[in-house]
């Protein structure tokens, strides 16, 4: 009676503890105390007591294992403790625990097998149901809990299951110091479920023993859920096989469909990755969007036509360039509401005659424009005033008698353009001080008759432009010299109809799109790229029947889009498929009889076009990349993610830092990106030290962005 006592007592403490953190409600601890003083073991269990290999408990009160059996027990009234007594029960065709919608039930001390079915299955309509230091071993899923509230689980051991434990449609939940160990599928998977904590639980070795290369693993998973915590959690060795396409992942930790309100803190995952031959981007913390189709949001005007959209690196404002909107405003300032999905233009701005080019610097502190101007600035720096929402130029030059591109290198410190050739050459590079804001002449190209288009890779090394053809090469690359400040051609291709109108690199410079005229049917054209040699070899190509006059990679490069001077598509969205190198168009949509201009927002949540006018509007603002919102990843460490794939990927932390608080974590040695998606990440190259609200990335990868 003593131990049983002691036994009981220790639950309701730890009930008592939950209770005051609002996950239990407090009158589920009656019933529990009446057992209390109760005889001990009330009603021992043998494996002669099973009919047809079952045990259902009728009466309340305290059942004990007197040995170990096989088959199930089923506990079908409320108040009831069941201890395991250190015992093994086994069951090959089916569960071995069932809580049949009852309440005020314990479950404790021992271990479970059920090798195609639930270890412990608490059933639909249970409430106050608690399970301590129970062991289950390879079972479909350790623990699983359907619609039911209240539930605690603590120091379980969940090995060699499937999935270590489901929570579906479950709310008020606790689960403390329990680890799920080589788990094939998942560790811990929440589907629907809200209220939830976790503290202090691990995922280790979740991928073992998975045989299906199509499988998504996840250390912790969930799903469409909200105001769940995770804190003090570890995620180690987090392995998926041969993955490939979309949306097959593996991730220590992630938040995906309509999560929501829900925290990852203190949390850490080591070691997220494919075998050798895998091609899935694992990742260390993932809150996974979806893209199934663009909707449109909002729009405005540009005067006749909008030429170019540049979203700030923070998504806050939207820069526009083209035709005369209102008085002297070619370019255009607007901020951007995302609750109200709303535009406000706060500045205008002259560009002259018309404004062919608009390009945030990646910390977001100036806008740089090309146009026709009439005179000699048709390149143009303005300043932002982040809080006012208004521009003031800084600097002006010359770029013949007209500027049709313009990009800033990653690091902000130097502005390529193009367009009619200045002395001689339509290629220009010039340094930028970011305390003036003015620009010096470095060195330049030739790019033939006229440069439509400069793009920086991501490490600033390479300097990829098209235009107008150059010796057969309308699309050229060419590497860039700091210390002496030149630019070396490596290498050359053709784009077709001796023009090539756009060029874009992926987020890790593996890959650059072209696009201009048709190149054997090709207006479209995909390279891979070698940053050895600088060179790059053709990978596919699609034909829109029409000329192409931009294309933009999503910022994980796992999507292209286009515009287009033709059909009911001017814009247009395919999936790139880096495995078997195919590209799918996802989705269309019109801009009037012309789309020019593409541009992703720097978390892929929105993607904005720009052509001539349809209903009214020169440019369009879509919704495309919908992202678990209101989530607070914070003081979390992701390590190795992909680190000994036989591809040079994986991601640390991955997740839209607009939509959701990630900030305080710190990332490092991951085999592609530390960060994906992530704004406020800290780089030495705009501040020398990180801000309170900053993300830490630590080589040897730098962020995507990092404003």
């Amino acid at each position: 009676m003593k131990k049983a006592a002691l036994s009981l007592l220790f639950l309701l403490c730890f009930m008592q503890q939950i209770n005051a953190r609002s996950v239990l409600s407090g009158e589920s601890l009656w019933a529990l105390q009446r057992l209390v003083a109760q005889a001990s073991c009330d009603v021992t269990i043998r494996q002669i007591d099973l009919t047809v290999g079952v045990y259902t408990i009728s009466t309340s009160g305290v059942y004990c294992l007197a040995e170990n059996i096989t088959g199930k027990i089923i506990i079908d009234i409320d108040n009831v403790v069941l201890d395991l007594n250190g015992k093994t029960m086994t069951n090959a065709s089916g569960n071995c625990v069932e809580v049949n919608g009852t309440s005020n039930a314990l479950i404790k001390n021992g271990s479970v097998i059920a090798a195609n079915a639930i270890g412990i299955a608490v059933l639909s309509g249970s409430a106050h149901v608690a399970v301590k230091s129970v062991a289950t071993r390879n079972c479909a899923t350790g623990i699983n809990v359907e619609t039911s509230n209240n539930i605690y689980v603590d120091t379980c051991e969940l090995i060699a299951s499937v999935t270590g434990m489901v929570l579906n449609s479950v709310s008020r939940v606790e689960v403390a110091d329990t680890i799920a160990f080589d788990s094939k599928t998942n560790g811990f998977f929440l589907s629907a479920t809200s209220n939830s904590l976790f503290t202090k639980c691990h995922a280790l070795n979740t991928g073992q023993g998975l045989a299906d290369e199509t499988v998504d693993v996840y250390g912790f998973l969930s799903a469409n859920g909200s105001s769940n915590i995770f804190s003090s959690c570890i995620a180690q060795n987090t392995l998926a096989l041969t993955v490939t396409g979309v949306p097959n992942v593996a991730a220590g930790f992630a938040f995906i469909g309509t999560e929501s309100d829900s925290r990852i803190a203190q949390c850490t995952s080591n070691v997220t990755e494919t075998d050798v031959n895998g091609f899935a981007t694992p990742y260390g913390l993932l809150l996974q969007y979806s893209f199934d189709a663009l909707s449109t949001v909002t729009g405005g005007g540009q005067g006749a036509q909008c030429n170019a959209v540049s979203w700030s690196p923070d998504g806050v404002y939207l820069a526009t360039g083209g035709s005369t909107q209102d008085a002297d405003d070619e370019i255009q300032l607007f901020s951007f509401d995302r609750v109200a999905g709303e535009l406000t233009k706060t500045d205008g701005q002259s560009q002259g005659t018309k404004c062919d080019a608009v390009a945030w610097s990646p910390d977001g502190a100036y806008l740089a424009t090309g146009g026709l101007s009439g005179g000699v600035e048709e390149i143009q720096v303005f300043s932002l005033d982040r809080v006012a929402g208004k521009l003031t130029r800084t600097d002006a030059q010359d770029q013949g008698s007209e500027c049709l591109a313009v990009s800033w290198s990653p690091d902000g410190t130097y502005l390529a353009t193009g367009g009619f050739p200045q002395g001689g050459i339509d290629i220009q590079v010039w340094s930028f001080n970011q305390s003036t804001g003015l620009l010096t002449f470095v060195t330049g190209a030739v790019q033939g008759t006229r440069g439509f288009a400069v793009a920086w890779s991501p490490d600033g090394a390479y300097l990829a432009t098209g235009g107008f053809e150059e010796a057969g090469a309308e699309i050229q690359i060419f590497s860039f010299d700091r210390l002496n400040g030149t630019l070396t051609k490596t290498d050359g291709k053709t784009q077709g109809a001796a023009v090539c109108r756009t060029v874009a690199w992926s987020s890790d410079g593996a890959y650059l799109a072209t696009g201009g005229d048709p190149e054997g049917g090709n207006d479209i054209q995909v390279w891979s790229f070698n940053q050895s040699t600088g060179t790059v070899t053709f990978v596919v190509g699609l034909d829109h029947g029409s000329g192409v006059r931009a294309v933009d990679w999503s910022p994980d490069g796992a999507y292209l889009a286009s515009a287009t001077l033709a059909g009911s598509d001017n814009i247009e969205v395919y999936f790139f498929n880096r495995d078997v190198r195919t590209l799918t168009k996802i989705d269309g949509a019109g801009q009037g009889g012309l789309g020019l201009a593409v541009n992703w927002a720097s978390d892929g949540a929105y993607l904005v076009s720009g052509g001539v006018t349809l209903n009214l509007q020169e440019f369009r603002v879509f919704k495309a990349f919908i992202f678990p919102s209101r989530n607070v990843i914070i003081n979390n460490i992701v390590q190795a993610s992909s680190r000994f794939s036989s591809i040079q990927a994986g991601v640390g932390i991955s997740g839209s830092s607009i939509e959701n608080a990630i900030t305080m974590n710190s990332s490092y040695n991951n085999a592609g990106f530390n960060y994906q998606f992530v704004t406020n990440v800290f780089d030495e190259r705009f501040a020398q030290i990180p801000t309170a609200v900053q993300n830490l990335s630590i080589k040897k990868t730098f962020p995507l962005y990092a404003p």
